[in-house]
């Protein structure tokens, strides 16, 4: 059955698109048939040029659609996602029609989050959106907190982490330390994961893919 996972932020610069284009890459590595969404404005697509950069990412169909409009949004990629096991959505910052279609559509939502009072003042915006929908669904879709760029032993996530508690949304236990290795792959279009990649970033990358795979099999 097909799995749906947007990958959402309200602003920019939280790794929204190293987490979407790993787990792409990630799932292409099990055989998965994985489709990756770039929602982003055609000035800013980022996944799209991650895709174009590498042969083996042809192994990933990557489209881009950046129509402001919701309904297109949801037509475009409930039509182009038949037959593949993974869609990964990519979605673009701080834009209320499309990231209620990209929650609409989604079985899972990973919610990146920089440890920094700027993510944190606008965390409340996407919170009432994901919470918006599962009112009416049942409690879908799932939804995770990922922190990202953060730095190994740094209390400031312990903090962050306190101030986004009230919210009820789950944690993702594993965070995403600042490591080359995510800009490396990105440049080279290809993923953290992949054989002979650096163990820290391969090993959390992992983990954090493990704790995924529980949200979608719960």
């Amino acid at each position: 059955m097909r799995k749906v996972i947007s990958v959402l932020a309200w602003k920019g610069g939280c790794s929204k698109t190293t987490v979407a284009t790993n787990i792409a890459w990630y799932y292409q590595l099990q055989g998965k048939k994985v489709l990756l969404v770039d929602t982003d404005r055609p000035e800013q697509i980022t996944s799209s040029n991650w895709a174009a950069l590498n042969d083996e990412s042809s192994l990933i169909t990557c489209v881009s659609i950046n129509s402001d409009k919701s309904k297109v949004i949801e037509r475009d990629i409930n039509e182009l996602s038949r037959g593949y096991d993974i869609v990964v959505i990519d979605g673009r910052p701080g834009s209320s029609p499309i990231a209620t279609a990209c929650i609409k559509l989604a079985d899972l939502v990973i919610l990146p989050v920089v440890p920094s009072p700027a993510d944190m003042w606008v965390f409340e915006k996407m919170a009432d959106l994901i919470q918006s929908r599962q009112e009416m669904t049942n409690g879908l879709p799932k939804a995770g907190i990922l922190f990202s760029m953060t730095r190994h032993n740094s209390k400031i996530q312990d903090l962050a982490k306190v101030e986004l508690e009230p919210f009820e949304i789950p944690f993702i236990n594993t965070n995403l330390d600042i490591r080359d290795e995510y800009k490396y792959c990105i440049g080279l279009g290809d993923g953290v994961c992949s054989p002979g990649k650096n163990t820290g970033a391969k090993n959390e990358f992992e983990a954090v893919m493990v704790e995924i795979e529980g949200f979608l099999n719960d």
